[in-house]
């Protein structure tokens, strides 16, 4: 089998709950919600590798979460339904810090080598 040369696009979201929503069942739950509708939501899209999230920590209200995607337009699609639009609307206020970063994993020579670039 061969490996060819690949682009992975990820985008990273860290964020920080207030203490309020960290410790309200209901609101985390609607988080939980949220994010499984975005998710099905991204994979109907087209191009979503892998989607990661997780449940944040119950000391700091701390979460992280990926996507992998096939390209940037990819996750521009994936991340423009109305599940997810409609769904970060109605949590954004939630967050005491939250921050989206963007990488580029490129994979060459069969898979032997690769570089992790910040977009």
């Amino acid at each position: 089998m061969t490996f060819k040369d690949t682009d992975i696009y990820i985008i990273v979201f860290r964020s920080v709950l207030h203490e309020e929503v960290q410790h309200s069942t209901v609101k985390r739950q609607f988080l939980a919600d949220v994010d499984s509708a975005s998710h099905i939501e991204a994979n109907i899209s087209g191009g979503l590798l892998k989607y990661w999230f997780g449940t944040p920590d119950n000391v700091h209200g701390q979460n992280l979460a990926t996507c992998w995607w096939e390209s940037k337009k990819h996750a521009q699609v994936g991340g423009g339904g109305n599940a997810h639009k409609l769904g970060m609307e109605a949590v954004k206020t939630w967050f005491k810090r939250w921050n989206v970063e963007e990488y580029m994993l490129e994979i060459r020579q069969s898979g032997n080598e690769y570089t992790l670039l910040k977009v």
